[in-house]
């Protein structure tokens, strides 16, 4: 199975964008996972889609992490009106 979005780790400098992209790549993922068929030549297993898809789950919230600090939440700014003149 080839994916239209499964470039979106080559978008390094734009972590936006390539949040964007990899969004767009789990919900094709998403697509792919049906239920389980058991009939003889055509017994099908999706759980290595579901295991695929759980990584790139947590792929997208440690680049939503990142994507937040460079937007600076989570920063700690210092209190600088008490500064010495």
């Amino acid at each position: 199975m080839t994916y239209t979005y499964s470039d979106y780790i080559t978008l390094d400098a734009d972590t936006v964008a390539q949040e964007d992209r990899l969004r767009l790549h789990i919900k094709e993922v998403s697509d792919q996972i049906t239920a389980d068929v058991a009939k003889g030549p055509s017994s099908r297993s999706t759980s290595r889609l579901m295991d695929y898809r759980s990584e790139l789950l947590q792929e997208l919230k440690e680049l939503r992490e990142v994507n937040a600090r460079k937007r600076g939440f989570g920063m700690t700014y210092a209190n600088m009106n008490n500064a010495r003149k």
